[in-house]
């Protein structure tokens, strides 16, 4: 990362931290922490900011997702982001629409078009938006102005499985993790720190839920002649690149403590994977 990329990151989460604490104050004084969080102490620490500063950069680092310099995010384009962001409401609004409070993190939010449909038809629910850079942050601000329960964008490597640690009990306890088309336009390397960290941010959520959508393989194979071609075209332009198996994303889940309840099939052959964390034992005394 490099300087200025840290000083960015420092200086936007402090400003967002201030600027929702009076929400998650508002919200503690209710005391509607719901049943599907243990242990939440974030209203005592909505003041603080995204966790610690990093270290200053040593060098400037080349974005190494793409060989051309793009973003995963900058190769999905808004006009999919416009038709799919109501199949994606339509399972995300009913798992999500009984909790009183928690935090969303949106990993690769892309333009935002997607955590400003959904936020509106959750307002209890507070919506964190990332993204690898802070390219299209200036589009996000743009699609979720007016929207109280969406903090301003952060930058967040979505293939470093530590990003939970920045949070260091801000805000609101988390409730669940939204990926948006990331696992195909990104090196394997970025699903396991979705997953891996996914797994530590809702360590502590009862029935915590990481809902992944995009388009994958099942049982090794497309599911449609366009996939197959479209997945050509992603390792050609970048070997690390390409479609995922199902299989695949539910194995490494359940090494990190997470089960499968549901794929949902989703229009132009996309999938919905609904991923729900498995409690915490405890251990016998």
């Amino acid at each position: 990362m490099t300087s200025t990329a840290a000083r960015l990151l420092a200086g936007s989460f402090r400003s967002f931290a201030h600027s929702r604490a009076t929400l998650a104050l508002n919200r503690a004084s209710s005391s509607r922490i719901g049943p599907h969080v243990r242990g939440a102490q974030f209203a005592r620490s909505a003041m603080a900011s995204f966790g610690p500063e990093p270290p200053p950069a040593k060098k400037a680092k080349e974005n190494s997702w793409d060989k051309n310099g793009d973003t995963f995010n900058k190769v999905a384009s808004s006009a999919a982001a416009e038709r799919n962001r109501q199949p994606i409401a339509d399972v995300v609004v009913p798992l999500l629409a009984h909790l009183d409070c928690g935090l969303v993190v949106e990993l690769a939010c892309g333009t935002g078009q997607h955590v400003a449909h959904v936020a509106p038809l959750l307002p209890n629910l507070t919506w964190l938006p990332t993204d690898l850079t802070d390219e299209s942050f200036g589009s996000v601000t743009h699609h979720t102005r007016g929207l109280e329960n969406v903090l301003e964008p952060g930058v967040l490597d979505a293939s470093d499985a530590n990003w939970p640690d920045r949070f260091a009990g801000s805000w609101e306890p988390p409730a669940a993790v939204l990926v948006v088309n990331l696992t195909h336009i990104s090196p394997w390397e970025a699903t396991v720190g979705a997953v891996v960290g996914s797994a530590k941010l809702l360590e502590d959520t009862i029935n915590g839920l990481l809902m992944i959508y995009g388009p994958f393989k099942r049982g090794g194979k497309h599911t449609s002649e366009g996939n197959a071609t479209f997945d050509a075209s992603l390792r050609e332009r970048n070997p690390a690149w390409g479609y995922r198996d199902v299989e695949a994303v539910d194995a490494l889940g359940q090494t990190h403590g997470f089960v499968m309840e549901k794929v949902h099939e989703m229009p132009a052959n996309n999938f919905m994977l609904i991923m729900r964390r498995r409690a915490k034992i405890e251990p016998a005394e």
